[in-house]
């Protein structure tokens, strides 16, 4: 048997209040001057993104009503850490677009349009 450190009874106090020290040590590490500047780095990589794009650069079928209804329908059955690696986004946002609660900006659609072999009609 595993050993325990706590009775049943005492184990979900202590889980909980590791838990949320842990959380604590999170935000904290998530604060850094170097986390931080890395985050401002891969944002501006995205704006730059966003403004060098070209509606042309997507193919003439995929639009915003072939995104919702050939894509994002799909994109339940990708996992979310390929979606994220795909994308260059972080797991909350790549959760967000596979849940449908974001609409990831246009030049992402061929991408997940390849990853749910969603071509054109």
């Amino acid at each position: 048997m595993g050993q325990q450190r706590f009775c049943s009874a005492c184990a979900l106090t202590n889980s909980r209040e590791a838990l949320v020290e842990a959380a604590k040590k999170g935000r904290i590490a998530a604060q850094t001057p170097q986390v931080l500047s890395r985050l401002g780095a891969k944002q501006r990589s995205h704006r730059l993104a966003e403004r060098a794009r070209k509606p042309s650069d997507n193919p003439k079928w995929l639009d915003r009503t072939a995104y919702d209804k050939r894509i994002r329908p799909q994109l339940v059955k990708i996992t979310i850490s390929t979606i994220a690696l795909t994308l260059g986004v972080s797991l909350p946002y790549a959760s967000d677009i596979r849940a449908g609660r974001r609409l990831p900006h246009p030049r992402h659609w061929l991408s997940l349009s390849n990853l749910v072999e969603a071509g054109p009609v």
